[in-house]
């Protein structure tokens, strides 16, 4: 029902997540299998909100205008059986997280690509992805694909294109 965003660095840098995004944001421990698979060996994850989802924090690029979004995420669940009660709600809520972002917005917002690059060279690493989680964060399966693996420079850049269930992963140490 919502967009989660989910961060990932070297297990023995974990706790900077949280260090890193407190300020503004909420962190959750992650423990998806499916997501633990998709990273390199010895990654821990953490989920970044900004209280109950990450609506906004992200945003599909090339995403549709309002009323087609509407109208496919209307198909989309009355496909899956939901009762127009909970359609209903779930249109509203991501037409609502869509009109936050400006028209040529999509990726990660700029706020959060900053903590990444910080997270990136002090855990020499990070790794980051979003998902719409239509359950549970721990146990819906997911298709995560390798987007990139990119050195610092690049994140800015790659972030911003960032398209659901794409892997990205930027190392501080990798050079252009």
């Amino acid at each position: 029902m919502c967009y989660f965003l989910t961060v990932a660095v070297p297990i023995q840098h974990g706790d900077l997540i949280e260090g890193v995004f407190q300020s503004e944001f909420q962190t959750l421990i992650g423990t998806n299998p499916t997501v633990t698979d998709a990273l390199p060996a010895n990654y821990v994850t953490r989920v970044v909100t900004t209280g109950f989802c990450s609506c906004e924090l992200y945003s599909q690029p090339g995403r549709p205008r309002p009323e087609q979004l509407a109208e496919q995420l209307q198909r989309k669940y009355e496909k899956r059986g939901w009762s127009q009660a909970k359609i209903q709600r779930a249109v509203e809520q991501a037409v609502q997280s869509q009109a936050r972002f400006p028209a040529s917005a999509g990726g990660i917002r700029e706020d959060v690509i900053e903590r990444l690059q910080v997270l990136a060279e002090s855990a020499g690493a990070v790794g980051v992805f979003a998902h719409w989680y239509g359950g549970n964060l721990e146990s819906e399966l997911l298709e995560l694909k390798q987007f990139a693996t990119c050195n610092l420079a690049d994140l800015n850049r790659l972030a911003a294109q960032l398209r659901e269930d794409q892997l990205l992963l930027a190392d501080s140490r990798r050079v252009v």
